[in-house]
This record gives structure tokens, C-alpha cells and sequence, in this order.
């Protein structure tokens, strides 16, 4: 009941959805043990839940989470590699950023 009370505030909120546009920008040079991705969208409740899904699917481990929200845009970075420790490759990183940003546009919950 709680979350769907919650459900109920966001979805009633007035916020307008062109003002944050979906964006994601990966690195794989920035950290010498990490594959770096900054993700820009409107926030909304279950966005984090979203993009975790989205790292599990993908076998990622998080090793930072660095979250800030700010009026209605969500501006996420994590510090990403394969469960094996080894970073990411490009052509992963690029599968990774279309289903990242397929994710943070789905209306879930």
C-alpha cells in the first residue's frame, strides 16, 4: 500500500518531460580498474531499481554508486566491471548503454 501511495504522488506530480533527456556516456579510461558510466534522466520512483536490473543482467558488479538527484533530473555515476574483475569491453559498454537507457525510459514500477 505504501508504494502504491507513493506510485500515486510521482505519477500525479507536474514535471515536465522534455526538461531531462536521456543520456548515457561510458569510459573505459578514466579509472585503471573500472569501466566509468554517467547516466542522465528524469528521476522517478524505481529508476535505481531500473538501472540495478539492468547491471545484473549484464553480470556487473557496482563498486561505487555516486547518486544525486537534482529538482527532477537523476544524475547517476558507477565505477562497473564484470563479476570476474576484469572491465568492461567497448562493445560491451555499448550494448550496456542501450539497455541502460532502454531502462531509464521504461515506466516502471
Amino acid at each position: 500500500k505504501l508504494l502504491s501511495k507513493e506510485r500515486s504522488k510521482w505519477k500525479s506530480s507536474k514535471v515536465d518531460p522534455t526538461s531531462a533527456p536521456t543520456r548515457a556516456e561510458v569510459y573505459n579510461n578514466l579509472s585503471r580498474d573500472y569501466s566509468v558510466i554517467d547516466l542522465f534522466t528524469r528521476n522517478r520512483l524505481g529508476l535505481l531499481v531500473d538501472i540495478s536490473k539492468t547491471f545484473e543482467t549484464y553480470d556487473v558488479d557496482i563498486a561505487v554508486a555516486i547518486v544525486s538527484t537534482k529538482v527532477d533530473q537523476a544524475v547517476d555515476t558507477f565505477y562497473v566491471r564484470h563479476q570476474n574483475g576484469q572491465k568492461l569491453t567497448s562493445a560491451e559498454l555499448g550494448k550496456l548503454e542501450v539497455a541502460l537507457i532502454a531502462a531509464m525510459d521504461s515506466q516502471a514500477p
